[in-house]
This record gives C-alpha cells, structure tokens and sequence, in this order.
C-alpha cells in the first residue's frame, strides 16, 4: 500500500511498513512535487521489495529440525559483509565469523534492518563458519552442526544471486522451537558448497518423484 500527498510516504509489505520523508521545498508546483513524491515512492517500493523478498524466504517447514547441513566458502579474496535481514528473538545476538573469542562483532539482531558490518578477512576458496553470539547467557550456535552443544543444526541457508540468506536457530534442542528466523543475515563474499548428504537426499527425492510419476502414468 502506497500513499501520496503528503509526508511521509509509506510502502508496506507484508504487514511491515517502511517509511520516508518527503517535504515541500516551495520552489516547485504541486505538479512538480507530486512527480518527486512518486518519484521517492517508486524507489522506497524497491528497497522495500529487495528486503520483504529476502525476509519472504524462510525455512519451510518450522516445528523439524533442518536436515540440510552446509559448508561456506569464500568466493573471494577481501572482507565478508553480514546485513541483517530479520529477527524475531528476544535474547540480544550477533552473528561472528571464524574462531572465537577473536571474532569481529556483526550486526546485532535488534539493530537495524539493513545495517551491514565487516565480519573479517578472507582468502577466494577459504572454508569459514558462522555462529550466532547470544550476549546474555553467552551461548553460541554455529553453522557446524558439530561445534554445538546439542550437536544439532541451527542453521538454515540459501544460495542467492548475490550471497547467502543465513538464518539461525537460537535455542538448544529441547527447547528450541526449530523456526530459524531468530537472526536472519545476508552474507556477501560466500557461496554455499554442497555436502554430499545433502545431495544424498535431493537424489532420493527426485527419484520419489519419477516412481510417482511412473505410477501415475500405469494408472
């Protein structure tokens, strides 16, 4: 929904609204400033859009823990930028890269959305793990499904054109509610390598699919 006319404009998607100020200069007609206020709105449509589309990618089926596991590699040689994306955790958490306690600090997830940091340097085809750093009880939850306490997976990704949509999974098994939108990142200079069990599992799912399709046509 987009409303014109007066300051400011909104742009609202997904029961989300994003809003900017558009003021009169009193050096244009109405006509004239109308055309900027449609102007402001036609590109707040477009960041608003980009950010609803990352944070419309969720992990579909919340309740089960995401069986997929990852393995992250450096498309290139310099630093890897996290923007946060989404939250929806109460606990105060922040996503790292590398070892630990060394890591750099990334966004936190009640900053926000779309503020973007430096997570550190890397080598074009370096291996790197992300966790999350909840400040205050201290856990953290990495990528590696073996460095967790409960050796479970807290991590759910995406392959986009432009990096990789991150989401975690902030409670140890037992108690977790396995939603992975806690913190949700955007990570630049990374690619999602894929893991052998990983491919097991598409591979057995595309072969369900062609002993229905078989079925279907004997019937």
């Amino acid at each position: 929904m987009i409303l014109l006319g007066r300051p400011p404009v909104y742009a609202e998607f997904n029961g989300r609204a994003c809003a900017i100020s558009a003021r009169r200069d009193g050096r244009g007609s109405d006509v004239e400033d109308l055309m900027k206020i449609k102007t402001i709105a036609a590109a707040l449509l477009a960041v608003c859009a980009m950010g609803s589309a990352l944070a419309s990618s969720p992990y579909s089926n919340p309740g089960t823990q995401n069986p997929y596991t990852y393995t992250f590699e450096a498309t290139f040689t310099g630093d890897i930028t996290a923007t946060l994306v989404s939250a929806d955790a109460a606990y105060n958490e922040y996503i790292f890269m590398g070892a630990w306690p060394s890591a750099t600090p990334g966004p936190l997830n009640h900053d926000p959305v779309g503020t973007t940091l430096d997570l550190g340097h890397v080598t074009a085809g370096q291996i790197v793990t992300f966790a999350i750093y909840i400040t205050g009880n201290g856990q953290k939850f990495w990528s590696t499904s073996t460095q967790n306490s409960d050796h479970d997976n807290h991590v759910w990704a995406k392959q986009l054109s432009d990096g990789v949509l991150i989401a975690f999974e902030d409670l140890p098994n037992g108690a977790s509610d396995w939603d992975y939108n806690d913190a949700v990142y955007k990570l630049s200079g990374v690619a999602v390598v894929p893991e052998p069990a990983n491919l097991a599992l598409l591979l057995a799912g595309i072969g369900m699919v062609g002993v229905m399709a078989r079925r279907h046509r004997a019937a």
